[in-house]
């Protein structure tokens, strides 16, 4: 369940939403925009509150349907920062010199990433985005063989044959992982490290892994540069291409990140750029 946040937080959550977030769409369509609130007689507005709902998590949104909840958290969040805004202004703080250059930042900030959405908005049209699915699609491997593991690791060999026979002797492996490994980010998933392929695991451990049939554990530990390993293999599946909705949203990313590195490398290729070291003095660009 998504956990609303406290007053001060909220405020600044909103204020970081305002500078941030909500650059990246400014470009986009408007919607139909009605006074949510007003503070000292300043509005706010609907479509404030819709740019900020973007930074919300899908699940937050899909549980709130029909109850408003996340409406009331946004309106509160920039009834709040009106009212600090207000606040700073009338203690003049939007004249200090630190404020004001703060203020130029943000400024340029949100000027970039307006010019980038105009930029490489275009760039992700159906067609390219099909595109780059079928060249993907393409360079997929045909019948990879996915394993799934777990794992615990250890530093000591002779604690790890400890391990192993405490885990014969009818320990819980995955009670054992959470209490031993020293991989805390798999151990508390009692040791589950997911699927993985084989060339994505160091030699040691993926040669160990293969040998073993679902269900079976390494019979002594695993010796790598980490560690020693205790390896129980759970699952194997042939990994195939996913779908074009499940890729849709990464090759988007991508092909906006191509756009973007174009239209910065271009500018840069055209622009007259001096570089300084920490002293001042002129160094020859690379």
């Amino acid at each position: 369940m998504f956990k609303f946040r406290t007053l001060a937080s909220t405020a600044f959550l909103t204020l970081s939403v305002l500078s941030g977030t909500a650059a990246l769409n400014i470009l986009g369509a408007k919607d139909k925009d009605v006074v949510v609130a007003r503070v000292n007689g300043e509005e706010i507005r609907s479509s404030d509150l819709n740019e900020a709902k973007k930074a919300i998590p899908p699940k937050a949104l899909e549980e709130d349907k029909g109850k408003g909840k996340v409406f009331e958290f946004l309106r509160h969040n920039f009834v709040m920062a009106r009212l600090l805004v207000q606040a700073a202004k009338k203690e003049g703080l939007e004249k200090e010199e630190i404020v004001k250059k703060q203020l130029e930042r943000m400024k340029d900030n949100i000027l970039a990433q307006a010019y980038l959405a105009k930029i490489v908005g275009p760039a992700v049209t159906e067609g390219a985005l099909k595109a780059a699915y079928d060249e993907y699609v393409k360079s997929h491997p045909k019948d990879l063989k996915e394993t799934r593991a777990r794992h615990i690791l250890v530093k000591d060999e002779k604690f790890a044959k400890s391990l192993i026979k405490k885990i014969k002797d009818g320990a819980d492996f995955l009670k054992v992982a959470r209490e031993n490994s020293i991989d805390k980010q798999s151990g508390k998933e009692g040791g589950d490290l997911g699927y993985f392929t084989k060339e994505t695991m160091v030699p040691a451990f993926a040669e160990a892994a293969e040998k073993l049939k679902p269900g079976e554990m390494s019979k002594a530990p695993v010796k790598s540069d980490f560690g020693y390993h205790i390896i129980r293999v759970e699952d194997r599946r042939k990994q195939s291409p996913k779908s074009f909705e499940e890729m849709k949203q990464s090759l988007a990313a991508k092909l906006q990140n191509d756009a973007a590195e174009k239209v910065v490398k271009k500018l840069e290729s055209d622009a007259k750029i001096e570089l300084f070291d920490e002293k001042g003095k002129p160094v020859e660009k690379k």
